[in-house]
């Protein structure tokens, strides 16, 4: 219709609105592919049409549109400001459909920004309007942010059973995309659950599909997924292959937040190649990225990342500062895993620099949390680095028992493994030969509830606690006060 419409002006009115109608079309499946540019070049003109004829129910689409260009590009601040343009257009001009799809908008930026509580709020009012309307097409999707929100909480049964509907919903619709996002949910799922090879099942799948689509944001958030989920599995150099073309793909189409969560796993990736030189400028490039998009909730992340390093390399004040405003940014979000990821590089840096009892205090609320939100990846860690506490105030057996433990359970993340590895041939040389042959022997199966249960008990911060862990060795006392 557009090649028919006549493009010298002036235009007749009827024909003008025609075009932007066409335009409006246009920019809507460039946004929906990722294909910025053009997109915003064709909703700016519409734009400046339905203005010259003040067509307040297609400004507020044209402002919906440009709000899906700002996600792409990890702009988060800038499509809020959109969206709620659009919300308040719909609903001036009374038309559901427009503000059903604002709020489903709005609920996704909320997620990116860290605001759960007011997603979920914008993404059930969204629902609302699906089920009014018996309109499920976008309802699918809002179902697996509503799932998002539930997962960033915690709430993981709550998520997998939206995850279920959404992949039922795609599937009523052969929507190859939504069943390749939700599977990508489920993916991530699974990596809280730390069953990595499952995770990686899912986001191979994904990544089949997408390969065969035309939308590159997606193929490229895929690809970065199966990138940090391989290195997990200890296959750093083939993550590094897999996130240099996530990398390069979000460059070219200007998406800030993609480029920026692939650096963080990029820098991961080296982390376990122990390029630490080289994964700290990577970190840091990566939180700046966060920080200029407002994406909270990764820059949260790159922080614990970045922190974590750190503290690898000894810079343990430097480390702990990082992890403190985290925290404060963490409690704002109130996402519990998060926070207990916190709290456990808390733990290890008070640690380091010889206050125990602090430790102790977050150690045993990152295992709290943990256990809470069933975060089990967290907890495995958290476990290891308890027992690393225990090593440094002279409590070897305990630490032993609890190395040995992780490593049989087999879930805890591959270059992990490898580092409790090492770890073990320091500390069980330290042990009488009938008692190292006696921990390596047994075959207890790990039950991840109990431990974390009786570490909490383990570690309250009382005379007796303090009894059952044991005082730190003079020595070991002076070092880490110095």
């Amino acid at each position: 219709m557009r090649i028919n419409l006549p493009r010298i002006p002036p235009l007749d009115p009827v024909c003008e609105l025609a075009l932007a109608d066409c335009l409006l079309a246009e920019g809507t499946l460039a946004a929906a592919m990722a294909q910025n540019d053009s997109a915003q070049a064709r909703l700016e003109e519409a734009q400046e049409i339905y203005l010259k004829y003040n067509v307040q129910e297609k400004q507020a689409w044209i402002q919906l549109e440009f709000g899906n260009v700002s996600v792409n590009r990890g702009q988060f601040n800038l499509a809020r400001s959109r969206f709620q343009q659009a919300l308040d257009l719909a609903v001036k001009m009374q038309s559901a459909v427009c503000e059903r799809d604002a709020l489903h908008g709005l609920g996704r930026v909320d997620l990116a920004l860290g605001d759960h509580r007011t997603a979920g709020e914008n993404l059930d009012r969204s629902l609302a309007l699906s089920e009014a309307l018996n309109d499920w097409w976008l309802g699918m999707h809002t179902i697996r942010l509503r799932g998002n929100a539930h997962k960033a909480v915690g709430k993981s049964d709550l998520a997998r059973s939206c995850y279920r509907r959404s992949l039922e919903l795609a599937r009523d619709y052969g929507s190859q995309q939504a069943i390749s996002l939700t599977l990508s949910n489920l993916g991530m799922l699974a990596m809280i659950a730390s069953d990595y090879p499952l995770a990686r099942r899912y986001y191979e799948q994904v990544l089949t599909i997408q390969r065969d689509g035309d939308n590159v944001r997606m193929l490229a958030n895929t690809l970065h997924n199966l990138g940090v989920t391989v290195t997990d599995l200890g296959e750093p150099e083939y993550g590094l292959k897999l996130l240099d073309e996530a990398l390069e793909i979000h460059i070219q189409n200007d998406n800030q937040d993609g480029k920026a969560f692939t650096l963080l796993y990029r820098a991961y990736a080296l982390e376990v190649l122990n390029d630490l030189a080289g994964a700290e400028i990577i970190y840091r490039q990566a939180l700046a990225l966060f920080e200029t998009s407002g994406n909270s909730g990764g820059a949260c992340d790159a922080r614990e990342c970045l922190g974590f390093l750190l503290l690898s390399l000894d810079r343990n004040a430097e480390a702990e500062q990082l992890f403190q405003s985290t925290l404060r940014l963490r409690q704002i979000q109130a996402e519990p895993g998060g926070i207990a990821t916190t709290c456990r590089g808390l733990a290890r840096a008070t640690a380091a620099l010889g206050r125990f009892d602090e430790a102790r205090a977050h150690f045993r609320r990152a295992l709290e949390l943990a256990l809470d939100a069933q975060w089990i990846g967290t907890l495995l860690h958290t476990f290891v680095e308890i027992a690393n506490f225990h090593a440094q105030l002279g409590n070897i057996e305990e630490a032993v028992q609890i190395l040995l433990s992780v490593l049989r359970d087999g879930r805890i993340v591959v270059p992990m493994q490898q580092k409790i590895r090492v770890r073990l041939a320091t500390l069980l040389p330290t042990l009488d030969a009938k008692t190292a042959l006696e921990k390596q022997r047994s075959n207890k199966p790990l039950d991840v509830e109990a431990m974390a249960k009786a570490l909490i008990s383990s570690l309250q911060n009382d005379n007796e606690t303090q009894k059952t862990i044991g005082t730190p060795p003079d020595d070991v006392t002076q070092r880490n006060a110095g």
